[in-house]
């Protein structure tokens, strides 16, 4: 070989070894965890730090950000607000949409949006779902020494009752089964959060509460079920939890189609359980890795170890199947959700 043929081999040899390493490190380049790199992930709570639904932020608080590419800091901040939905107008319209902000949400987001509801100013067709951590049983009880043992006694006599709002579970479920089933809850509204109505239940104020989460009960208020401080009346979901095999399911008590309908379209959403979402716009590549990363913390071992150890169970829903199941509520026909919005609407 010529000396001439000898260099241009070699520069032909060099060549070649710098395109395959520009070629190797775009192929290692990863625009996802490029971007995450280095920022926050904020998650905006629409409840109170003492509220059901914050354990499950902070776990993920706590425990996804290793899985997110790029391994951002996650953080909470708590927005409360009619019933969630001043976080979930926050979300949805004012934080940025670059998949740095993602929204927990009560479960009642979509129903209050399908009601044609003044303060949801979102669409949520629209309403990216990063995924669920809990399908939610909700019960209504009544304090120990009330003459009320049972949802029948709860038919018969007056039963004093602590909510937060009209736009909240605790203030709608109630008006539900006054409504379907003929109880007689007296509903005050106005208190804050879970801590608010058990203080006053504690205090003789109210005398139960109706709409609290299963879960929620056990871990805030455990101690009242071991003392017996409380009767569990009914169960408000569509199957019964395998704690509460003796404690009837409302939909159980429904007397016609109509009452049962309207009571399986209000309470289907309690698969919702403790949501998560991203606005509209986000980035759809970004939105498949933060719903893999979730999936991840929601299966973690030490993560759910650590929830169960506070008498909290996970039973994930993924972002995926979220959509599904809201894009069907959305598809509901409109005289089951103008029934259904008439009959949780609270007697003024």
């Amino acid at each position: 070989m010529t000396k001439v043929a000898s260099r241009r081999a070699l520069r032909a040899s060099s060549l070649i070894a710098v395109v395959g390493a520009l070629l190797s490190t775009a192929a290692l380049a990863d625009p996802i965890a490029d971007f995450y790199k280095g920022k926050e992930v904020k998650i905006i709570l629409g409840g109170t730090a003492e509220g059901g639904y914050a354990p499950y932020a902070r776990m993920l608080q706590r425990h996804m950000g290793p899985f997110i590419p790029g391994n951002p800091l996650v953080i909470v901040q708590f927005m409360p607000g009619a019933g969630g939905l001043v976080a979930a107008n926050y979300v949805y319209s004012v934080a940025p949409k670059d998949g740095t902000v993602i929204g927990a949400v009560q479960r009642s987001v979509v129903r209050l949006a399908l009601f044609g509801d003044k303060g949801a100013k979102y669409d949520p067709a629209k309403i990216n779902w990063l995924g669920s951590l809990h399908n939610d049983v909700s019960v209504c009880v009544a304090w120990h020494t009330s003459p009320v043992k049972t949802i029948q006694d709860a038919m018969a006599q007056e039963l004093i009752i602590g909510a937060i709002s009209p736009n909240n579970d605790t203030g709608q479920f109630p008006a539900v089964l006054n409504k379907t089933l003929g109880t007689k809850f007296k509903i005050i509204n106005g208190y804050n959060g879970s801590s608010g109505i058990s203080l006053a239940m504690e205090r003789g104020e109210v005398a139960g509460r109706c709409g609290w989460s299963w879960d929620s009960l056990k871990s805030q208020q455990g101690d009242w079920l071991r003392d017996k401080k409380i009767n569990i009346l009914t169960q408000l979901t569509l199957r019964k939890h395998p704690e509460l095999a003796d404690v009837p399911l409302a939909t159980e008590l429904a007397k016609t189609k109509e009452q049962r309908d309207t009571l399986e379209f209000i309470f289907a959403e309690q698969i919702l359980g403790k949501p998560f979402m991203f606005a509209e716009g986000v980035p759809d590549d970004r939105i498949a890795a933060m719903r893999k990363a979730f999936m991840q913390t929601a299966e973690d071992k030490t993560a759910v170890g650590q929830m169960n150890a506070m008498e909290l169970d996970v039973f994930p829903v993924s972002g995926e199947d979220m959509q599904a199941i809201v894009a069907k509520m959305i598809q509901t026909p409109r005289e089951i959700i103008e029934r259904a919005r008439d009959t949780m609407a609270q007697e003024k």
